[in-house]
């Protein structure tokens, strides 16, 4: 698919109708979601980390992140281009969100857009983030077992084997991906005696659909991926991301830094180099 990537029609707008020193203001070169400034003053010792002292005058990168829940940011300084550990594009990784909900995304050289299984393109770069977001996730764990519940059931449960239990956990009617159905069922039941084999069942259960959903992308056209990492509270569960391993097919492993800030940084910084 061949994509036309321009700038909104507002802004040609406002520069063709804007006079001729707002003009000189906004013909300086965009770059997306990066903003470069100088510190100015000195900054208040209680509003840094101890390991990031800034001098007056160093020049910073601010990352912004805007999500439905508010915005996200990081600054960093020239010194942070060893966050990138040498590496700026990702195109055969992808990235599993394990919170509340489950999301998938994965950096492509095609952009992929379906509906009919709930799968959106953004543009990063030369690239496009693909992904989709399902309504299975770690919000329906919480509704049947507490955090302690989790943690002493999972230790306990044999990662090597497959459960044969076949469930399809939602907290409530409706799906949007990789099935876009708003009248799917939650499916939890039979529920068997052992609550390990309940959990188990359950875990494996959102571990198929999150394959589900990285298979539909590859037959959809996005690039071969390698390796999955994995961000969010389900990506401290240890024997979840062993399930996972052998769903998939594919090494997975946590996100070494899992905050989104983190990553609008590293953006900044691409975009400023």
């Amino acid at each position: 698919m061949v994509a036309l990537v321009h700038y909104p029609t507002w802004s040609l707008l406002f520069l063709r109708s804007s006079s001729p020193k707002q003009r000189h203001h906004s013909s300086r070169k965009l770059i997306s979601r990066t903003l470069l400034f100088n510190i100015v003053n000195k900054p208040k010792p209680r509003a840094m980390t101890s390991d990031f002292d800034l001098d007056v005058g160093e020049r910073l990168y601010l990352g912004m992140d805007f999500g439905t829940s508010g915005a996200r940011y990081a600054l960093i300084n020239k010194e942070g281009t060893i966050f990138a550990e040498g590496k700026r594009e990702y195109p055969q990784y992808l990235v599993t969100s394990l919170g509340s909900t489950l999301a998938i995304k994965l950096l492509s050289t095609n952009k992929i857009e379906d509906a009919r299984f709930g799968v959106y393109s953004h543009r990063l770069g030369d690239k496009w983030l693909v992904g989709g977001a399902s309504n299975t996730g770690g919000a329906v764990l919480r509704q049947i077992f507490t955090d302690e519940q989790l943690e002493k059931l999972s230790g306990q449960i044999n990662h090597m084997e497959a459960s044969p239990l076949d469930y399809y956990p939602l907290q409530a009617v409706g799906e949007r991906f990789p099935v876009a159905d708003p009248k799917m069922d939650p499916r939890l039941h039979p529920r068997p005696e052992s609550d390990v084999e309940y959990l188990h069942g359950i875990l494996e259960s959102i571990a198929r659909i999150e394959a589900k959903g990285y298979i539909l992308l590859k037959d959809l056209g996005a690039t071969q991926v390698e390796e999955v990492f994995t961000a969010g509270g389900g990506a401290k569960n240890e024997k979840w991301t062993k399930i996972r391993e052998r769903v998939l097919g594919l090494p997975v492993s946590r996100a070494l830094q899992t905050e989104a800030a983190y990553g609008a940084a590293l953006l900044a910084l691409s975009g400023a180099q």
